[in-house]
């Protein structure tokens, strides 16, 4: 009768699983393809609340526009009529005067002709001869221009807010700068393969291309050549 015995397998290697040198590339290429339906609908989301903004937003006054009179104390925008804002912001708590000569004929002889056409009043040396007034004018056109603005201002706002517009785009700027931060991550690594390659030039086609090769412009020979390696890299044309 013959007797099996079974001895215990000792010291036999198990191959190890293959490492792959590109996986975190890989990992971090999904991360930004993943992101790109997201940031879609985000950006259309919050185009559709831009249209609701515009049919919203309130007209500005014509009391913001700029005027002759407005030259020496308030800008205008160069593409348009109106008075800048940042110009009229300047206008807040300032007081506007003109100053007066009260010296006599003869100490006006000796101010000329330093004192005609002098825009910067009094005369350096001579305040003693001059007064101020309030100038009435400006200061009804600042305050009209400031109270014009802070109404703008204010029903704008309640546009903004009514559209949906400030909470969209946090939401998309948010998903941009995660997109940024994965992106700069994949720039401190380096491909050692060509799945590596691959992996970066999905980064590149979802982080700066909008996914979309099509769309990318071919108005040279670089231009083509490059759009044809990302295509190849990209639709898995190309062994590992």
């Amino acid at each position: 009768m013959n007797t099996i015995v079974s001895l215990p397998l000792v010291g036999i290697p198990v191959a190890a699983a293959p490492v792959d040198p590109d996986a975190e590339f890989v990992a971090l290429a999904e991360r930004i393809k993943s992101l790109h339906p997201k940031i879609a609908a985000a950006s259309q989301a919050l185009k559709e609340a831009g249209e609701r903004y515009e049919a919203l937003k309130p007209e500005k006054p014509q009391t913001l526009k700029w005027r002759p009179f407005d030259a020496d104390f308030v800008h205008r925008y160069s593409n348009t009529s109106y008075c800048t804002d940042e110009s009229i912001d300047a206008l807040r708590g300032k007081e506007f005067a003109t100053w007066q000569f009260t010296g006599t004929e003869a100490e006006l002889e000796q101010l000329n002709p330093s004192y005609l056409g002098l825009s910067v009043l009094p005369v350096a040396g001579h305040e003693h001869l001059f007064v101020s007034e309030p100038d009435g004018r400006k200061c009804r056109r600042a305050a009209e221009l400031i109270e014009s603005l802070d109404r703008y201002r204010a029903a704008n706002a309640i546009a903004i807010e009514q559209s949906g517009c400030t909470p969209l785009e946090h939401a998309l700027e948010e998903l941009l700068i995660e997109r940024d931060e994965i992106t700069e991550q994949m720039l401190e690594l380096k491909p050692q393969s060509v799945r590596g390659l691959q992996a970066l030039a999905i980064g590149l086609l979802y982080a700066e291309w909008q996914g979309d090769i099509e769309r990318r412009p071919s108005e040279s020979l670089e231009d083509e050549l490059l759009n044809m390696m990302i295509r190849a890299l990209t639709q898995d044309r190309i062994a590992a």
